[in-house]
């Protein structure tokens, strides 16, 4: 019996130590799959090729959530901005395949984030740093800045051969830049509240805003004048876009909302997670739209029907920024954890 007993033990301290299993750990070899975790603490797995991915590409971009990324028109260089402070400058001319060339850190007052764009012909980025509009070359060289708001720059915009920025006390800003300096040229407080994102429409006449106040307005953009109103959502509106003849409102109440040419509403998608959306693109050919929030998915809807395409689960907080490439080849996300991943599309 004795011996029973031991070779019964041996057995048993040859077998492989459990583990805790987590989200990371699971892997299905060329397979998407979805996660679920039950009552009590198993891991679970089944598939769903419409809802799981791993993406091309990688980095660890930033130490703190990636605030802004732009792409420069002809698509070989993108730009990202962290809470970090930090702005980076990355060869994307060979994705999925992502290199970095530069770095600069901003030393002005507490950041959330600098805004960032290319120029139109891509020789500049610009940057709100805070309180200043500032100008770097395309190496990433600073050379310029203009202190134009006291309580911090949220978005940059950039068409028709100016600079427009929103800030935190609803001010809408025109600015120019000759190559050598900085200009303020006009500024309006449009709304009440902070203004989160401010992108030129789609025909270049008008500059569309999304505010904490739950409202878009629709403003000339020559003289910032009010157009239009936009009202759709019982939540403030954190992000907006525009191409071909469509706009998109993105919401914390979980809602997209899509119009037309005119600014007529024509449709809204309801997102089931119930989270904040806090960014959305549309892709090149505006068939579809892309959103990304607190319910660390990107979603791919489509205009024409509202269905929901595809889902993309990978990253493990909030997504806070969205672009697509030039070429409409590549879809780059960025995250609360400072992640950035190059996907497919």
């Amino acid at each position: 019996m004795w011996y029973f007993i031991s070779f019964i033990l041996f057995l048993f301290s040859c077998a492989p130590p459990k583990e805790s299993v987590t989200k990371e750990d699971v892997f299905v070899p060329k397979q998407q799959i979805v996660l679920s975790t039950t009552s009590d603490g198993l891991v679970t797995v089944k598939s769903d090729v419409s809802r799981r991915k791993t993406p091309l590409n990688w980095i660890q971009a930033h130490s703190s959530y990636v605030y802004y990324i732009d792409i420069s028109p002809d698509g070989k260089l993108m730009v990202s901005s962290g809470a970090d402070r930090f702005i980076k400058l990355w060869d994307i001319s060979n994705l999925p395949q992502i290199k970095e060339i530069k770095s600069i850190r901003r030393l002005y007052q507490a950041l959330w984030g600098p805004p960032v764009r290319f120029s139109e012909d891509g020789k500049y980025i610009f940057s709100g740093s805070f309180d200043f509009v500032e100008v770097f070359d395309r190496e990433l060289n600073f050379v310029t800045n203009l202190r134009i708001s006291d309580k911090g720059i949220q978005s940059i915009e950039v068409g028709k051969g100016k600079i427009f920025a929103s800030d935190v006390n609803g001010v809408i800003y025109k600015i120019s830049f000759d190559g050598k300096a900085l200009n303020l040229e006009d500024k309006q407080r449009i709304h009440s509240e902070e203004v989160w994102k401010v992108k030129i429409s789609f025909d270049g006449n008008y500059l569309i805003t999304a505010s904490l106040d739950k409202t878009s307005k629709v403003l000339d953009i020559d003289t910032l004048k009010h157009v239009n109103t936009l009202r759709a959502h019982s939540g403030p509106l954190e992000f907006v876009d525009s191409i071909a003849g469509k706009t998109a409102l993105f919401s914390a109440d979980s809602h997209i909302s899509i119009w037309d040419s005119s600014y007529n509403l024509k449709s809204k998608i309801f997102d089931e997670d119930r989270k904040d959306i806090i960014v959305g693109i549309f892709d090149r050919t505006a068939k579809y739209v892309i959103s990304g929030g607190k319910s660390f998915r990107i979603k791919i809807w489509n205009t024409e029907n509202l269905k929901l395409e595809n889902t993309i689960e990978w990253h493990s907080n909030d997504i806070m920024s969205l672009r697509i490439t030039p070429n409409n080849n590549f879809l780059i996300s960025g995250d609360r954890d400072g992640k950035i991943a190059i996907w497919e599309f």
